[in-house]
C-alpha cells in the first residue's frame, strides 16, 4: 500500500515496486535483495552501478546503509530514455535472507515541492501482510503454435480462458474473459468486419475473438456509431449505454487509417461495465476493430473489484517471444495490418491511465481507486519491443542528421553513414583499423539500439 499523489504513478518493473511523476523525473523505487551486509550492498549497487557518474557517499546506520550518488537517467528502471543530470539516495535495510533497497532519483536541481511529496510517497509505503493479499497465479494464453502468448494474474478462485488468434484476414491478437462466482468480469475481445459488395447484395465477414460468420449488410466498425454499436451488439448484449467519451486516438496509425479511440460505461440492472473500445477503419469496404479489456462488477462492490482488476490489466505481459512470432508473421503477410495491430497493443497499455481520467473526473469510486491505477506500461511495450528485437536479430539505427530511425538487420557489427550519396552500411565489422580508416573518410558512425529509438 503507498499513498499516491495524482501526479504520480505506479508501476513493477525488473522485480522492483516503481512510482515516479508523469514527467519521470522523480521516482521512488523500492525491491528487495538477497543477502545481507556488504553481500546485499553488492547486490543492490548492480541494479544502478552503470548509470552512476561519481564516487558514491556511503553512510552506515543502524540496521543498513545509505548511498548518495550521481546518476544519469537509468531508463532500466524508469522506462523512458532521457538526458540530464541526476542525483540519487539509495538506502540498504538488512534482513536474515532478504535486504530491502529503496531508491530516491531526482534531477540536480529539484523542485522543492516535488521532493517533498516523493519523500511522502516513500514513507508512505508498506508491504501488506500476507493474510490481506489476495492470492492468484499466473494464467497462460497460447498460440496455436503452442508457443505461450500472454500472461495474465488470475485470483484464487477466478476463472480464465483465451487463446491467440488471428483477428483479421492476417493480423493477430489475443482474446480472454476472466471472471468470479461473484459475477466480476473482465475480458479482452476483438472485433473484425470485412464488408464488400458480390452480385447486387451486400455482406460482411465478422469475426468474434477469433470465430468468423457471415452477416447480410455492411457492418461498420471505424466510425463513433459503429464502434459503440460494435461494443453493444456483439459483447454487451443487454446493456444500456451510460456515459461515453472520446479519448486521444492510438498514436501509431498507418496512413489512409481512421480511429475511433472510446471510453464506455453501460449498466444492466445494479451492475456496472466499463471498456475501452479502439476501432480501426481502412477504406470502404475494409474495416477492423480491436474492443479492448472490459470490466463489469455488483455495484457494491466496485471498490474492491475495481482496485483487483487493475492490478491484473496492470500485471499482464506478452511473451517477448510470442511478439517475434507475429511479427515474421506479419513481415511474410501485409504490413498494414501489422501497424493496426500494433496500435491496438499500444492502447491495451493505456487503459488503466484512461479509467484513471473518468474516475478522477466522476467521483465515483474512493480514494483506493487512485492509489491502485497505473499510468501504462510504456516500459512493457519497450521491453517487448526490445525482446522481439534480440529474438529476431533486428536493433534499431537512427540518423541524427534527418532524424530517420531504420529497423535493420543485426549481426554484431556496426552501421556507418556513407558522406556522398547517405547509403547506410549495415553490420560494419567491429574492427579497430577498419572503423578508423572509415571515420578518416567521412563516414558516421550511427548510434544503434535494441530498444525502441524516440
Amino acid at each position: 500500500m503507498v499513498r499516491i499523489f495524482p501526479e504520480f504513478s505506479a508501476s513493477t518493473r525488473l522485480g522492483m515496486f516503481v512510482f515516479y511523476d508523469k514527467s519521470g523525473d522523480y521516482a521512488f523505487i523500492t525491491g528487495f535483495v538477497k543477502g545481507k551486509g556488504d553481500n546485499a550492498l553488492r547486490n543492490a549497487l548492480k541494479l544502478i552501478s552503470h548509470h552512476i557518474t561519481s564516487d558514491p557517499s556511503f553512510k552506515k546506520t543502524e540496521g543498513g546503509t545509505i548511498l548518495y550518488f550521481n546518476s544519469r537517467y537509468p531508463y532500466e528502471i524508469l522506462g523512458k530514455i532521457k538526458q540530464g543530470n541526476y542525483e540519487g539516495i539509495m538506502t540498504v535495510i538488512e534482513g536474515d535472507n532478504l535486504s530491502r533497497v529503496s531508491i530516491l532519483i531526482f534531477p540536480q536541481n529539484p523542485r522543492e515541492e516535488m521532493v517533498g511529496k516523493l519523500r511522502e510517497v516513500a514513507q508512505s509505503f508498506r508491504i501488506i501482510p500476507a493474510k490481506e493479499r489476495v492470492a492468484y497465479d499466473y494464467g497462460t494464453i497460447y498460440d496455436p503454435s503452442g508457443i505461450p502468448a500472454a500472461y495474465i494474474p488470475v485470483p484464487e478462485g477466478w476463472n480464465l480462458e483465451g487463446r491467440a488468434i488471428k483477428s483479421g484476414v492476417q493480423a493477430w491478437s489475443i482474446y480472454y474473459r476472466l471472471y468470479s462466482s461473484e459475477g466480476a468480469f473482465l475480458a479482452f475481445d476483438n472485433l473484425s468486419a470485412e464488408a464488400n459488395y458480390v452480385m447486387g447484395n451486400s455482406q460482411s465477414v465478422v469475426k468474434v475473438n477469433g470465430i468468423q460468420s457471415i452477416v447480410a449488410g455492411f457492418v461498420v466498425v471505424g466510425t463513433r456509431e459503429g464502434c459503440i454499436n460494435s461494443v453493444f451488439s456483439y459483447f454487451w448484449q443487454g446493456y444500456n449505454l451510460e456515459y461515453t467519451k472520446e479519448l486521444p486516438p492510438p498514436k501509431e496509425v498507418p496512413r489512409g487509417v481512421s480511429a475511433v479511440s472510446l471510453f464506455i460505461k453501460g449498466t444492466k440492472g445494479d451492475t456496472s461495465r466499463y471498456g475501452i473500445a479502439i476501432c480501426f477503419g481502412a477504406g470502404f469496404g475494409d474495416y477492423m476493430s480491436s474492443y479492448a479489456s472490459g470490466m463489469s462488477m455488483p455495484s457494491e462492490k466496485t471498490n474492491y473489484y475495481g482496485s483487483l482488476m487493475l492490478s491484473i490489466l496492470n500485471g499482464m505481459q506478452f511473451n517477448p517471444e510470442w511478439l517475434g512470432v507475429i511479427d515474421r508473421r506479419f513481415i511474410q503477410e501485409t504490413r498494414r495490418l501489422n501497424e493496426i495491430t500494433r496500435a491496438i497493443i499500444e492502447e491495451k497499455r493505456r487503459e488503466a491511465e484512461m479509467f484513471r481520467e473518468y474516475l478522477r473526473e466522476n467521483r465515483e469510486i474512493s480514494e483506493s481507486w487512485r492509489q491502485t491505477l497505473n499510468e501504462g506500461n510504456e516500459w512493457v511495450s519497450d521491453l517487448n519491443t526490445a525482446w522481439a528485437n534480440l529474438l529476431g536479430e533486428k536493433t534499431y539505427v537512427k540518423d541524427p542528421g534527418t532524424g530517420e530511425i531504420f529497423r535493420l538487420d543485426d549481426r554484431g557489427g556496426d552501421f556507418y553513414k556513407e558522406p556522398t550519396f547517405g547509403t547506410i552500411w549495415e553490420n560494419v565489422p567491429k574492427d579497430y583499423e577498419l572503423q578508423r580508416s572509415l571515420q578518416e573518410m567521412g563516414f558516421e558512425k550511427l548510434p544503434s539500439s535494441i530498444w525502441k529509438m524516440r
